[in-house]
């Protein structure tokens, strides 16, 4: 806690961290008064990476934390299930009916893996998210879960290639000669990173964005280019053929340094620039150009997202573009290399903090199969049906594939659920019991991050609102109503955190709890350059750069870097989103990966799509023909012409006239003017209202006219579109 800047001395400045799932992890400035509220949210300037400023949504944090709509007490359910119908009640009775039900599941014919437990990253706390639950759920022996919905492809991708979740570092993007921002929205996604890049950027680096997309990042970049979806890691052989074939390679690095090279020359050898233009939609020259930038480059810096590899073969998308720094041995400095993710710096001690130790192993489910987990007897992998679900920093009903299965799921009467919430979300709708949960001002965590080398801690600034509690509070109580008797449930928050920091892994050293709390924030590591390669070598890692794939030989005879075309239907069913699919069916690590053929039930898959898509067409195109021949529009014309013949204006040299279908019916048919008509003439851009409801009604049918015309409120003008007689 520190004071504030303001001659306000009876306030308070908190140090936090932004909650978010964002490689930024922006270190934060809370500003309390005198009544214990927060008044303002605001980077810290002193933090490297978060440089003063947050972004619009964390800069309005505060409006969230007050929100009217927040949930401050139980909630227990007393309508249909999916109504949203409840009633406030205690927390002595929340938890006593959860712990009895929990423990009528457990003590059952399905035992204990009938519950299971679905969390993501609501918040990226270690606490709040992954601590106090996981000993609470290992305790118990419910089933566990495989939370993959996100980014595991592109994390085993790195792994194959760097032997870890790690990539270069920003604060070296200064010293980058060229940087490729592949695959992310970096203005949106990462704006703490546009800085560094614009420091590149004057000391001459050039910016290339690649991205089926023009997003806004693609036009502050000195170079759009847009590759076909899915073809990412043929872009990455196009632009490899082109590096052995002109010899662009650092010779040294990759004899000391890493394995597989020639297996990689071969598969390069495959993609001219020919057959990469065709797969990838980027015309040779341009593919060549890029490849000739890339390799005359000394420290090049790849930025890659977790977009890339949201498609079958993303996984692999992603270790094949990893390997291009290996080959031009851009890792020697600082400001090469790539990036995707650097949460594998962070080696906090995730044993001690999710004591995973605790009660009997248990089987595995993945979230991404919650749909088929809920619907089938065995809930999709073997074992007893799921009987119990527990939700928190997460929204399944709103996120999870497969939603149409997953709310057969929610629907199941005997289906026992509980969500910890912020708001009442489109899961809490289907719980039983819905317990509201602190937000980030509100509680204790700590925090790694994925696009820096900072652990942060975040103190809570303010008291919990309501009866709202932390994560951790409500599993601590949990387990006390269950009458758990393992100690470690009743640690409290900063004894874990402490716990967390217990690691003598050499990049904590100086992370210490002190450190944190006097600081907010310590870099992991502090000794090691800007580029984890700076020397060569990847001391930070578990095996060299394997361009084969070392790191997880055992899985296949063959992992050399690959493209493989995104059958996105592959093994799923027709109503399961794209971008999920690499972690959705997950049969094997491979699959992850892309390594597939597509069988008979992916060119079926296929078939059906080009039939919607020519039905669709077909639908778009009668429509259209329809709209040539309509009667009403030709109807239209016709009165358009008697108007002019009886010298009423109308048409683009003056503001268009709004008539009712009788006025239009009567001079169209000749049968003379109605005694209505002064009234129901109008013009679009008179100040006076029509003075009859008919009027008043005609007068919202404008026609489409010149730029003094503007329909319905519409702030931009619709351009005069007469149909033709």
């Amino acid at each position: 806690m520190i004071l504030p800047s303001s001659a306000d001395i009876s306030a308070t400045v908190v140090r936090g961290v932004c909650p978010h799932d964002c490689p930024d992890t922006c270190a934060t400035l809370v500003t309390v008064d005198q009544n214990g509220r927060a008044t303002r949210i605001q980077g810290d300037p002193a933090h490297p990476v978060t440089n003063g400023f947050l972004c619009a949504k964390v800069n309005r944090y505060l409006e969230r934390t007050y929100h009217p709509d927040r949930l401050t007490t139980p909630l227990r359910r007393v309508g249909a299930k999916g109504s949203g119908l409840f009633e406030p009640c205690t927390w002595d009775d929340a938890l006593s009916e959860i712990a009895a039900r929990l423990d009528a599941i457990r003590n059952g014919p399905h035992g204990p893996e009938a519950i299971l437990p679905y969390s993501y990253a609501g918040t990226m706390g270690q606490l709040q998210g992954s601590s106090m639950d996981r000993r609470f759920f290992h305790a118990i022996g419910a089933s566990r879960l495989n939370r993959t919905i996100c980014a595991e492809a592109g994390r085993v991708g790195m792994m194959m290639t760097v032997g870890a979740s790690i990539g270069a570092d920003l604060e070296g993007v200064p010293q980058s000669d060229l940087i490729i921002l592949w695959g992310t929205n970096t203005l949106t996604a990462n704006p703490h990173l546009w800085p560094f890049i614009l420091d590149a950027r004057k000391q001459g680096a050039r910016v290339i964005c690649i991205d089926p997309i023009r997003t806004r990042t693609a036009e502050q970049c000195d170079e759009w280019i847009a590759l076909k979806p899915g073809t990412d890691a043929a872009l990455a052989l196009g632009i490899m053929h082109e590096l052995f074939a002109h010899d662009w390679l650092d010779h040294d690095y990759i004899a000391q340094h890493t394995v597989g090279v020639d297996q990689l020359r071969a598969r390069a050898a495959e993609w001219t620039l020919e057959r990469t233009a065709a797969v990838t939609g980027v015309s040779a020259e341009r593919i060549a150009a890029l490849a000739a930038a890339y390799g005359a480059a000394k420290a090049a810096f790849l930025r890659i997202n977790y977009g890339l590899q949201r498609h079958a073969g993303g996984g692999m998308a992603v270790r094949t573009i990893a390997c291009l720094p290996a080959l031009t041995g851009h890792w020697r400095r600082a400001g090469g290399g790539v990036s995707l993710s650097t949460s594998g710096a962070f080696a906090f001690n995730t044993h001690a903090l999710q004591r995973p130790d605790l009660g009997a192993s248990a089987r595995t489910i993945n979230m991404s199969l919650l749909g088929d987990a809920l619907t089938t007897p065995d809930a999709g992998v073997g074992g007893p049906p799921v009987m119990a679900l527990v939700v928190y920093n997460s929204n399944p009903a709103a996120v999870a594939p497969d939603r149409s299965a997953v709310m057969r799921g929610f629907g199941r009467e005997d289906l026992f659920t509980v969500v910890l919430e912020h708001f009442r979300t489109d899961t809490a709708d289907w719980a039983d019991f819905v317990l509201p949960a602190t937000t980030q001002l509100e509680h204790w965590d700590v925090h790694t991050a994925y696009g820096h080398f900072y652990a942060s801690l975040n103190r809570p600034a303010i008291a919990p609102i309501g009866e709202s509690l932390p994560n951790t509070e409500i599993f601590r109580r949990l387990a006390t109503a269950m009458r758990l008797d393992e100690p470690s449930l009743r640690d409290d928050d900063i004894t874990m955190i402490r716990q967390a920091l217990e690691s003598n892994h050499a990049h904590m050293n100086g992370v210490t709890f002190e450190q944190l709390a006097d600081r907010g924030w310590v870099r992991v590591d502090p000794t090691s350059a800007v580029s984890p390669g700076r020397t060569g070598a990847f001391q930070r890692l578990t095996a060299p750069q394997g361009i084969v794939g070392q790191a997880l030989g055992a899985f296949s005879p063959n992992l050399s870097a690959q493209f493989r075309a995104a059958w996105e239907a592959v093994n799923n069913r027709w109503n399961q989103w794209v971008l999920n699919y690499t972690q959705g069916k997950q049969l094997s690590l491979l699959r992850n990966l892309g390594f597939d053929s597509p069988s008979w039930e992916d060119l079926a898959y296929v078939l059906i799509g080009i039939i919607v898509s020519v039905s669709a067409a077909g639908a778009v195109w009668s429509l259209w023909e329809r709209t040539q021949h309509d009667p009403w529009l030709r109807l239209l014309a016709r009165a358009r012409k008697q108007l002019h013949k009886a010298g009423i204006p109308s048409g683009p040299a003056t503001p268009p006239r709004a008539l009712s279908p009788t006025a239009i019916r009567s001079s169209v048919l000749g049968r003379g003017k109605s005694r209505s008509t002064p009234d129901v003439i109008s013009n679009c851009s008179t100040s006076s209202p029509p003075s009859t409801p008919r009027a008043r009604l005609s007068a919202t049918r404008c026609w489409p006219g010149p730029s003094t015309c503007r329909r319905r409120g519409s702030r931009t003008p619709r351009r005069a579109r007469w149909p033709r007689v």
